[in-house]
């Protein structure tokens, strides 16, 4: 688990355990036929990168590839352990060296509640924090789309007018997550259980987009605050790209295309 007292960082906890679970992803990926396609290299020398929607251990040369996450999620058992996790509070934006990059989940809860088979619904008109963290540390900002991801459990939207739709959103407004209504497939016997369903994943990998760095107090000016927005809409337009170059690849039985709710 990472700390931050005093200024001072504590490092996740390291254990033998993460050693079989990479063997055991990689056997998963092989079997259910998953792949990531990396449209281009992102240099490990260069400045950290901030990765949207990611993976795990792709690129060669990355030497420290964090996962960030809401504090709120290290309550989850043995999470605190994971190696692979960092908290929220922390950001590498005293690096000097190369090598470094963040893995962020723009859509966060609000985009749970979206999730459907055969579609892909994104929470990303009004996220622009990421963008901000972009420009405070001159990190490049790789577009990433996971094809198969809502596929993985079944799983629908239910009517916000419904007892359990405002119950959701509720819990999302207050507490800042929720759960969504899911199923998979069963672990043992049964029609259904909380198993992933064996279904194939592909990552795609975009170029990555360059940013200026620009620094914390710059961004409160006018010219940072149209930085922010000129720098949303063309990461917007680089992912809804990557999407329409790959999706008659990996998204050939979808209801409808990419969309952007909220």
């Amino acid at each position: 688990m990472a700390k931050n007292v005093a200024g001072q960082r504590q490092g996740p906890v390291e254990s033998e355990w993460h050693n079989h679970l990479d063997r055991s992803i990689a056997a998963c990926a092989d079997q259910n036929d998953s792949r990531i396609v990396q449209v281009a290299t992102v240099r490990p020398d260069n400045t950290p990168a901030c990765r949207s929607m990611g993976c795990l251990g792709f690129l060669p040369g990355t030497s420290q590839l964090k996962l960030m996450t809401h504090r709120l999620s290290l309550k989850v058992p043995d999470l605190q352990h994971n190696p692979w996790v960092e908290v929220c509070w922390y950001l590498p934006t005293s690096r000097k060296s190369g090598g470094q990059a963040i893995l962020l989940s723009v859509g966060g809860a609000a985009e749970s509640l979206l999730d459907e088979p055969c579609t892909m619904d994104l929470v990303l008109k009004r996220r622009k924090g990421f963008i901000r963290i972009a420009l405070e540390t001159g990190a490049s900002l790789v577009p990433v789309i996971g094809f198969g991801e809502n596929e993985l459990y079944c799983a629908g939207n239910l009517d916000p007018k419904s007892r359990l739709g405002r119950l959701q959103r509720q819990a999302l407004k207050l507490l800042g997550w929720s759960i969504p209504y899911f199923y998979g497939d069963p672990l043992l016997f049964g029609s259904w259980g909380y198993v992933p369903r064996r279904v194939p994943l592909n990552i795609v990998t975009g170029p990555p987009l360059n940013v200026p760095k620009l620094g914390t107090a710059a961004l409160e000016t006018p010219d940072g605050r149209a930085a922010v927005e000129e720098y949303h809409k063309k990461y917007i337009t680089a992912l809804t790209n990557l999407y329409d170059q790959y999706k008659d690849s990996f998204a050939t039985e979808r209801k409808r295309e990419l969309r952007l709710v909220e």
